[in-house]
């Protein structure tokens, strides 16, 4: 188990894989609708039929979230990367979380691997798993 004061930013949890490939992040509050507090993204595939348009538009659109419910994201912001580290250098990127290594925070856990990650709902288990060549929710 990571210690989550390693990953903490100011609006919540970030980190990335080893591989360095998918930014992830546990939020202090959620975003979109339905809410979603844990989520990564990064470019995966195969795009799910109503993802197809958006992933292959901008492979950087793609993004798994979990809250209530698990479901996947087009986005055209960091929401799961980071504040800016540097003010109108973009979004920052987390430290990598180490395969094998969880984290959690605000009733999520993630475990990363060397190139994919798993974040759940600790109450209920539902969650997602992204990696560059696959993705899904559960």
């Amino acid at each position: 188990m990571a210690d989550p004061a390693m990953y903490r930013a100011v609006d919540g949890y970030y980190f990335q894989t080893p591989d360095r490939h998918i930014t992830c992040g546990i939020l202090d509050q959620p975003v979109g609708q339905p809410r979603r507090t844990a989520g990564c993204q990064g470019a995966t595939g195969p795009a799910p039929p109503h993802m197809q348009k958006c992933w292959s538009t901008d492979p950087a659109a793609a993004a798994v979230a979990v809250g209530e419910d698990a479901g996947y994201l087009c986005v055209n912001q960091g929401f799961y990367t980071g504040p800016e580290v540097v003010p109108g250098a973009g979004p920052g990127v987390g430290p990598v979380l180490p395969a094998g290594a969880t984290l959690s925070a605000h009733g999520f856990t993630c475990r990363a691997e060397t190139f994919s990650v798993i974040c759940s709902n600790d109450e209920d288990g539902h969650g997602f798993e992204i990696a560059p060549d696959s993705n899904r929710v559960f």
